[in-house]
């Protein structure tokens, strides 16, 4: 019994640690200095990844919302163009709620960066291939719901090119990887106003 608690707990860890060196868990939001800069969601849509059809802007679950194998995912841009002339920004960290919802014993929660940015969100970006892995990490309803991330490296990569906007997309490994066998809800809800970008200006290293 100690052999599988064992086993399974290095498969937990092993799932967080994906995220370990840029990402931090806790129960409230960050509190702001006056350096930060608070960027919110220019827009949003979450839906069926198994159905496209099945979307829309009031959608925040990821995962399974109900006994059918929805596979719901949500994608949001953020819009970044403010620091398009100073052409980079020191410190950027993307920070939203991961709130547990139905039979939700563990899951591991992907996040990917849509690499071209989105002026608007669209329900092909639910399933569209021109992204990268960012970060994978646990999730239970014994853990820290509030999930903090550095993205400077993708923001810089976005500004560079010249992309005003950055683009996420938050899906349920766990659930997209077994299905649904117990035909039951599980899975995270996001709330829209939980997520924001809080980003310190190059210039105001220099202060």
């Amino acid at each position: 019994m100690i052999h599988g608690k064992l086993i399974a707990s290095l498969l937990i860890l092993s799932s967080v640690m994906l995220c370990a060196t840029d990402a931090v868990f806790s129960a409230t939001p960050s509190s702001l200095s006056d350096a930060t800069c608070v960027r919110k969601v220019a827009d949003w849509i979450g839906g069926a990844k198994a159905n496209i059809g099945i979307q829309g802007k009031d959608f925040r679950f990821v995962g399974n919302p109900n006994s059918l194998n929805r596979c719901d995912r949500v994608v949001f841009t953020i819009d970044i163009r403010t620091f398009l002339y100073d052409g980079k920004v020191k410190e950027a960290v993307l920070e939203y709620k991961n709130e547990p919802f139905g039979v939700l014993e563990e899951n591991e929660i992907g996040l990917d960066w849509i690499t071209s940015g989105r002026l608007n969100v669209r329900p092909e970006d639910i399933i569209a291939s021109d992204s990268e892995t960012v970060c994978n990490y646990a999730i239970s309803r014994q853990s820290p719901q509030f999930l903090k991330i550095d993205v400077t490296a993708l923001v810089n990569k976005a500004l560079a090119v010249g992309d005003g906007y950055i683009t996420f997309r938050v899906l349920n490994v766990s659930t997209e990887t077994r299905g649904n066998p117990k035909s039951t809800a599980e899975g995270i809800c996001i709330p829209h106003d939980s997520v924001r970008l809080l980003v310190t200006r190059e210039s105001d290293s220099n202060k």
